[in-house]
């Protein structure tokens, strides 16, 4: 999926999702050009699932 396609997937702006990558906080991508960048559903699901924090609330 592309960029925004993504980006709205995941809730949050085109914007903050390039700063992810930039800082290469975000999730896997694929790119297939210079400006072309692709994501994988997949890549987005596992990362969401990898970001799971557990409460430690007693």
């Amino acid at each position: 999926m592309t960029a925004s396609e993504a980006a709205q997937y995941l809730r949050v702006s085109p914007g903050a999702l390039a700063q992810q990558r930039y800082r290469r906080l975000g999730p896997p991508y694929v790119r297939l050009g210079p400006r072309t960048i692709r994501y994988r559903l997949e890549d987005l699901e596992q990362w969401i699932g990898n970001s799971v924090v557990e409460s430690s609330a007693r």
